[in-house]
């Protein structure tokens, strides 16, 4: 069986949402190829996730309401939040700012008026290698 549950290589307008939160649910190690990709996903359980470079592999929100990757524990308990490793990607936003449009990564809810009990347990995320921008046009060459 496949260890990796590959995301197709090259730069997207379209929302892969679907595609890319079923590669989260297989719960293997995740590849994104060098481009450009636009979704929202909410993860609820460890994940390793690759890119292939700061540079050349870009993640960002497609609904800008959100975040491209909201991550959420399921259920409570910090057991599994010591796993997650993101690699060699930029996390794009889609504005100037953070509070005017989506951003790359968030934390437990989306929204900072809303707490949830389970989101002080989510905090165990290694980011190796990775870039955060505020917007597609920030992006450093």
């Amino acid at each position: 069986p496949s260890l990796h549950a590959a995301i197709a290589g090259g730069s997207y307008t379209n929302d892969l949402s679907g595609q890319i939160q079923a590669a989260f649910n297989t719960g293997k190690d995740i590849l994104f190829p060098a481009g450009t990709y636009y979704f929202n996903v909410i993860a609820t359980s460890p994940f390793i996730l690759t890119g292939q470079g700061s540079v050349n592999t870009f993640i960002r929100p497609y609904d800008s309401t959100r975040a491209a990757i909201n991550y959420k524990l399921s259920g409570g308990g910090i057991g599994w939040s010591y796993n997650t490793i993101i690699r060699s990607v930029c996390f794009q936003g889609t504005s100037g700012t953070l509070t005017t449009g989506g951003v790359g990564f968030t934390y437990g809810n989306t929204d900072p008026t809303v707490y949830d009990t389970n989101d002080s347990f989510i905090g165990f995320v290694t980011f190796e290698n990775c870039r955060f921008e505020p917007n597609k046009n920030s992006k450093i060459t």
